[in-house]
């Protein structure tokens, strides 16, 4: 469905735009560099979205929470003087931006303008989250002018979290966490850890979650929540580990404390003890694509160890045009890095199709024919060589990972 212009006179000027999805947010918050001169009042404030195809949304004011505009909500967000002046440092909260939800964006454009004539100076935003996602700006927006703030991608981080074996320690609740990072601060995010084995006396207990990627981790958040009765409402955590998944780099926060989940208790916030590192390894990995078939698509592989560790899901490369791996009978050697889990027992794999057509038309074949794939953990140098577990020989693109069967040679 679309909008259509025009009227129903011969003649008349008619065209179909396509639907455009407009969203709301209520808890869009500014916040501003430590080392920024203070946002005056009488400045107002527009924010757009913008996508690397150079698309953009529509230009929606930043009114502050609770004031939804006395000018009709068509004049900006003005910081006057009930509101205040935010200064460096503080965040601000803006309700009821409205804006076209474009696809794909990856930034959003912050403009400035002053009531009445003249210069307001400059300002420098730290950060702007909305929606779920996080923008960072590292340039100062002058008033009046326009500034950037990048989107921070999303990434995988593995929270681990230590119990102490005190007596009585354990919860059935769960925990909350926000994480702070030299390039922002996620939202608060449930853990999920409700199963039954989870924040018991003397366990770990692991939860992925994806959240905005805020680089190099400085403090974390913990909160006890949802803990269904009085008896097991508080919680003794020694240390929590946050692994980020794409590079390894693991932080540890030391903890020795006890989360209550009463009413009136305060989030705990943890500091980073020092670097953070790398606990990653190195395995090579060589791919004997079959004589007669080529794949033009991607391969990812997990590897599990004789414990039954494994690492997630690891990109080997990609065939035809998106890399030049995996033509008719060649040997392609990559090296890719995940968690250590020792001797390779098992191997696991998952194919992705391009989403472009292939030159010419038509469709991707949507299997790849593997002669076998050898594995080498390069801490210690064990290896194991896999072959397609099928009587076709074959990974299909419409399985989700797919175990490779040991093979002696």
């Amino acid at each position: 469905s679309g909008v259509v212009l025009g009227g129903g006179g011969g003649g008349a000027l008619s065209a179909t735009l396509p639907a455009v999805r407009m969203r709301t947010h209520d808890g869009a918050a500014l916040s501003l560099s430590s080392d920024s001169e203070p946002l005056a009042k009488g400045v107002r404030l527009f924010l757009s979205y913008t996508a690397p195809d150079g698309s953009r949304s529509n230009e929606a004011p930043l009114l502050p929470a609770g004031d939804r505009g006395g000018d009709g909500g068509g004049g900006g967000g003005s910081v006057d003087p009930a509101f205040g002046v935010l200064r460096a440092g503080e965040a601000r909260v803006f309700a009821g931006v409205r804006l076209a939800d474009i696809a794909a964006h990856d930034a959003v454009v912050l403009r400035a303008e002053k009531a009445g004539s003249g210069s307001g100076g400059g300002f420098l935003p730290a950060s702007l989250k909305m929606g779920g996602e996080v923008f960072v700006f590292d340039r100062s927006c002058s008033v009046p002018g326009i500034c950037r703030g990048e989107l921070l991608k999303a990434v995988l981080y593995n929270l681990s979290v230590e119990v102490s074996d005190a007596a009585g320690n354990g919860t059935d609740g769960d925990l909350t966490v926000v994480l702070e990072g030299e390039r922002g601060t996620t939202d608060e995010e449930r853990m999920w850890l409700t199963g039954d084995e989870d924040l018991q006396a003397g366990s770990t207990s692991v939860a992925e979650l994806s959240l905005p990627d805020v680089g190099r981790l400085k403090a974390l958040t913990l909160k006890l929540t949802e803990a269904s009765d009085k008896v097991h409402s508080q919680l003794h955590v020694t240390a929590v580990k946050a692994l980020h998944v794409p590079s390894g780099m693991e932080t540890t926060f030391p903890a020795d404390v006890w989360l209550r989940a009463d009413a009136d208790a305060s989030p705990t916030r943890l500091a980073a003890a020092g670097r953070p590192v790398d606990t990653y390894v190195e395995y090579v990995v060589v791919v004997h694509t079959a004589r007669g078939n080529k794949f033009e698509g991607e391969l990812e592989l997990k590897v599990e160890g004789d414990d039954g560790a494994s690492t997630h899901g690891m990109r080997v490369g990609a065939g035809g045009a998106l890399g030049g791996l995996f033509r008719a009978g060649a040997v392609d050697t990559a090296y890719v890095r995940g968690p250590d889990v020792g001797a390779p027992t098992k191997l696991y794999a998952n194919i992705n199709t391009p989403r472009s057509a292939p030159p010419g038309g038509g469709e991707h074949t949507p299997t790849f024919a593997v002669s076998r794939v050898e594995v080498t953990n390069t801490r210690g140098g064990a290896s194991a060589v896999f072959v397609p577990d099928n009587e076709a020989r074959e990974l299909s693109a419409w399985d989700w990972w797919t175990e490779m069967a040991a093979s002696d040679g």
